[in-house]
C-alpha cells in the first residue's frame, strides 16, 4: 500500500513539473537585431498589452509589417493585419528572440547585404 502510494505521489509530481511548465514570455518593447552593421538596426516592437507588433527590417523599405502576435510552443508568431506575411521567432528568454527562417515570409534583401537571417539574435531593449 506504501509502495502504491508512493508511487502515486511521484507520477503528481511528474505530471505537474512537465505538464505545469512556463509558456514562454515577452516583454512590452523594442527587440533589436544585434550586430547588424546597418545605420538604423531592424528591429521589432511588441506590445503585450493587445498582442501587436511591427517589424522594420529596413530603413529603405516602404512597407513595415505590423499586425498581432501569438506564442506557440517557445516561438513567437507575428502576422500582419492583411494575413499576408508571417515572421517567427524562437523565444529564448523575455529579452532575447531568435529568427526563424522557416515558417517566415520572405524578407528581401535591401542594399547588398542581407541583414535578417536564420538565427538572427534580437534583444531587449526598452
Amino acid at each position: 500500500m506504501k509502495k502504491r502510494n508512493y508511487v502515486i505521489a511521484v507520477l503528481f509530481v511528474m505530471m505537474c513539473f512537465f505538464g505545469c511548465a512556463q509558456e514562454a514570455k515577452v516583454k512590452t518593447g523594442v527587440y533589436v537585431l544585434e550586430n547588424s552593421g546597418m545605420t538604423a538596426d531592424p528591429s521589432l516592437v511588441l506590445d503585450t498589452e493587445d498582442n501587436s507588433f511591427s517589424f522594420s527590417y529596413s530603413m529603405l523599405s516602404s512597407y513595415w509589417p505590423s499586425g498581432f502576435y501569438k506564442i506557440e510552443n517557445q516561438m513567437l508568431i507575428a502576422e500582419t493585419y492583411d494575413g499576408e506575411n508571417t515572421y517567427q521567432f524562437k523565444i529564448m528568454n523575455d529579452n532575447t528572440l531568435v529568427f526563424v527562417e522557416e515558417g517566415s515570409s520572405f524578407i528581401p534583401s535591401i542594399g547588398e547585404k542581407q541583414a535578417i537571417q536564420e538565427g538572427s539574435i534580437f534583444s531587449y531593449k526598452k
